[in-house]
């Protein structure tokens, strides 16, 4: 998985739960959007519908800790009201740490949403391309019901894998994650042309290193 990470974006390790044992989540819609700049950097936006399945152990969900794809990240912004505070983290790892307005308790479902500025989120593909690679978020031990990725911008030469969706110079894929599973999107471009990439912005190894980002959920 180490390996895999040194070649990617955006790659993140499962989810842990702070609690072990059965499910005490769900994860009912997971929506990433994703628009490149002109310079190649990224405007990433998460919007996460997720209920709560058991709060008597666990305890009340009141904030969560989201790992983010590399230390090259800025212009963090809380897109919903029930965020009350965002900060990111930069140690080891790099972390949205989102802390919700109110408790929410079994049966309860809160949807949150928020912008991230990324760089430093492609590699070289010899002289002439650009390479892309992406992978969500996983979860040992939640399913998630509903995944959607927006990618706007339909320049791409290659996708992988190929989508049936495409509309409003987007690329979209949808589909649902059982515990556990992933799911791996890459787009290659040419390297001019479409986006101002840059040699000294490629993912390097100070950057590979800080896609170690772990997704927890703490009550």
């Amino acid at each position: 998985l180490l390996l895999a990470g040194v070649m990617v974006f955006g790659m993140f390790f499962p989810c842990l739960k702070v609690n072990a044992g059965d499910a005490t989540d769900k994860i009912i819609n997971y929506e990433i959007d994703i628009t490149p700049r002109e310079d190649a950097s990224l405007d990433i936006v998460y919007t996460i519908e997720w209920k709560v399945l058991e709060s008597e152990k666990a305890g009340p969900l009141t904030w969560v800790k989201i790992g983010l794809p590399n230390k090259h990240v800025d212009e963090v912004t809380a897109l919903s009201d029930n965020i009350d505070e965002i900060e990111v983290a930069k140690g080891g790892e790099v972390f949205a740490e989102i802390y919700f307005e109110d408790e929410y308790e079994e049966g309860d479902v809160v949807e949150f949403s928020f912008s991230i500025h990324q760089d430093y989120m492609y590699r070289m593909d010899g002289d002439e391309y650009a390479v892309y690679e992406f992978t969500p978020g996983w979860f040992d031990d939640i399913e998630v019901n509903h995944l959607s990725i927006w990618w706007n911008g339909e320049e791409a030469e290659d996708v992988s894998p190929n989508t049936e969706y495409s509309v409003f110079g987007s690329y979209i894929w949808i589909t649902e994650l059982e515990e556990g599973e992933k799911f791996t999107i890459e787009l290659t471009y040419p390297w001019e042309g479409v986006y101002d990439f840059s040699e000294e912005r490629t993912a390097s190894d100070d950057s590979v290193a800080a896609l170690i980002a772990i997704f927890v959920l703490i009550g």
